[in-house]
């Protein structure tokens, strides 16, 4: 299993405009042992970029998308066209209907205020999903349902409502349940059994006290620090979140190491690397061949 660099960070920063000028650069050498995730605004949006990473030896395992729960403007066939284009082979997605928006507060749950316990809604949403799963399943596509604050999907909870109508794979994205404080202990086996993708990271303990005291943005908590790239001194503070990797080490079809601190200082491929290393110490310590 190799893992993948979330590009989202490059674009954020500009790195790869910058880098892809000189093709004897350091970057263009790591390109062949580099995995990527991509986000789908980002590769519409950068499609020249990325074309010349991937001419490089870059690789897309993961598209991560963003559709609404009915979506009528064709978000479906953009990102199917996407996958088509790039040889892509994961699909995540975020379900970000009623989502107020990277810049908007986020204080509570909006299933909460949504969804609710209303069965009827969660088997609509259920029912959308596997559609689109049973689609991208004829081309050899796995569809992966993520997690994100302040979206339908935010935790474990949420992910129960739909853990026996989704036919398909759960995306466990680390960061965002540390942002809302989510434990682990309220992950059954149903949930586990559908884990097939991950994103890890950190975050800084002050910092997100800081953000929630203020009740910044998920873009104003980025850029204010919160987040750090794993390492291995975090370890004892992930150990439920590895320990879920190392028991479904094997069945996982995509692993995005996050390097997401948006601010001037910021290298994304030097943050990426120490990911790497945190994360391959673990799994080759601990994993069972």
């Amino acid at each position: 299993m190799r893992t993948s660099m979330n590009l989202s960070e490059w674009f954020a920063n500009e790195y790869p405009q910058n880098m892809i000028k000189d093709s004897n650069s350091h970057f263009y050498n790591l390109l062949p042992e580099i995995n990527a995730e991509i986000n789908q605004a980002d590769i519409l949006k950068h499609s020249e970029t990325v074309k010349k990473l991937t001419d490089h030896g870059l690789t897309i395992t993961n598209l991560r998308s963003e559709f609404p729960l009915l979506s009528t403007d064709g978000t479906e066939e953009k990102s199917l066209e996407l996958l088509q284009k790039w040889n892509i082979k994961n699909l995540t997605v975020v379900d970000t209907s009623y989502y107020p928006g990277h810049d908007a507060s986020i204080n509570t749950r909006l299933s909460e205020t949504t969804m609710g316990q209303d069965t009827s809604q969660w088997n609509l949403f259920s029912e959308k999903y596997n559609k689109l799963g049973a689609i991208c399943k004829t081309q050899g596509v796995d569809l992966l349902l993520a997690n994100h604050s302040g979206t339908i999907i935010e935790n474990l909870e949420d992910f129960d409502q739909i853990s026996e109508t989704y036919k398909y794979g759960f995306y466990i994205d680390v960061p965002h349940f540390l942002y809302i404080n989510e434990k682990m202990d309220q992950l059954t086996a149903k949930i586990e059994n559908k884990i097939t993708g991950i994103r890890l990271g950190s975050f800084t303990a002050c910092a997100w006290v800081a953000t929630r005291q203020n009740r910044y943005s998920w873009n104003d908590s980025v850029r204010f620090g919160i987040f750090e790239p794993y390492k291995t001194e975090h370890k004892k503070m992930l150990k439920n979140f590895n320990q879920m990797i190392l028991n479904r080490y094997h069945q996982l079809k995509t692993i995005s190491l996050t390097c997401e601190r948006n601010n001037e200082l910021n290298n994304p491929l030097d943050n990426y690397k120490s990911a790497q290393a945190a994360f391959t110490e673990i799994i080759t310590t601990q994993v069972v061949k």
